[in-house]
C-alpha cells in the first residue's frame, strides 16, 4: 500500500516539486546525475504537464543545499533520502535516474520494497551499467583533481568555459567527487530482482556505459525489461530532455500500479 502523506506535509529540501497537480495525477521523481541539480529537469514538466508531477531530487551540496556537505557513499544518502521521500508516495510513482542517479533510484527502490513494501510502477535507469558488473576502472574519484577535470571534458560532462575558471571548479571539484565515490563504490554481489519494470536507456556511443552493460540490467527484475538507445555518448540527456521525457510520459499512460507480493500500490 502506498505510504499516508500527512495533510500538514512540510516541503522537503530533497524533493522540488517543478508542477504541481491535482492528488490524483502521477508522480515523477528525477535523480540527477553526479554534480547535477535540479535545473536538468527543469524542461521537462512542459513535455510531462498534464500526464504527471515532475518531482527533481535536490541533493545535498548544490542548489538551495549548497551549504550541506555532499554524501559519499550510497548508503548514508538512501537512507537520508528514504525518510523524506515517503510522505511523496502517496499516489502512483515512476523513477527515473541517469548515472548516479540511475544507481540511487535502484538502490532507493530496494529499500522501500524492503522497510516499507512500496515499489514504484516503472524504473527508468539511465547511463549506468547493472550494479552486479564489475566496477569500471580507474576510480575516477581517486584521480587528482586535473586529472579528474580532464576526465570528465573527454566524457562532455564539464565544459571548457567551466575548466578556465578557477573558482567555479573549486567549488565543482568536492562535490562531484563526494557523488562520484557514491557511484562507484555501489556494487551489488548478485542480482537481487525486483517485481519492477525496468526501462535501460543509454547514449549509443557512450564509452563508459556499453549496450551489454544495459542489458544486464534485466537480471535485476522480474516483471517487463526494455531498452532505449539515444544518440550521444554519456551525457546524450543534454541534448534529448525533450525526446527523453516525451518517451517516458508515453510509457506512463501505459502504466498501471503494480500489485503482487510486495503489496505495494494496491
Amino acid at each position: 500500500m502506498f505510504a499516508a502523506a500527512s495533510p500538514s506535509m512540510k516541503s522537503s529540501p530533497w524533493v522540488r516539486v517543478l508542477n504541481p497537480l491535482a492528488a490524483s495525477s502521477p508522480r515523477v521523481f528525477c535523480f540527477p546525475h553526479s554534480g547535477a541539480g535540479t535545473v536538468m529537469f527543469h524542461g521537462w514538466p512542459q513535455h510531462i504537464s498534464p500526464v504527471a508531477e515532475v518531482c527533481a531530487i535536490q541533493l545535498p551540496g548544490r542548489d538551495a543545499r549548497m551549504k550541506e556537505r555532499p554524501h559519499d557513499n550510497m548508503a548514508s544518502l538512501v537512507n537520508a533520502l528514504y525518510c523524506d521521500i515517503i510522505p511523496y508516495l502517496d499516489r502512483p510513482f515512476v523513477f527515473f535516474g541517469h548515472s548516479m542517479g540511475a544507481q540511487v533510484a535502484f538502490a532507493l527502490t530496494h529499500a522501500l520494497v524492503e522497510r516499507a513494501g512500496i515499489r514504484p510502477c516503472h524504473l527508468f535507469l539511465s547511463g549506468a551499467r547493472a550494479p552486479h558488473l564489475l566496477p569500471l576502472l580507474p576510480k575516477l574519484h581517486t584521480l587528482s583533481d586535473d586529472e579528474l577535470v580532464m576526465a570528465l571534458h573527454a566524457l562532455g560532462g564539464i565544459s571548457g568555459q567551466i575548466m578556465a575558471i578557477k573558482e567555479l571548479l573549486d567549488l565543482f571539484i568536492p562535490i562531484i567527487r563526494a557523488d562520484l565515490a557514491v557511484s562507484e563504490s555501489y556494487w551489488l554481489e548478485k542480482p537481487v530482482p525486483l517485481a519492477v519494470p525496468i526501462t535501460a536507456l543509454g547514449g549509443a556511443s557512450d564509452p563508459r556505459v556499453s549496450i551489454e552493460s544495459l542489458e544486464a540490467w534485466r537480471d535485476h527484475t522480474t516483471a517487463a525489461f526494455s531498452r532505449e538507445l539515444f544518440p550521444g555518448g554519456h551525457f546524450y540527456i543534454q541534448h534529448h530532455g525533450k525526446k527523453l521525457s516525451s518517451f517516458i510520459t508515453e510509457a506512463l499512460r501505459q502504466t498501471q500500479p503494480i500489485t503482487g507480493d510486495s503489496g505495494a500500490n494496491q
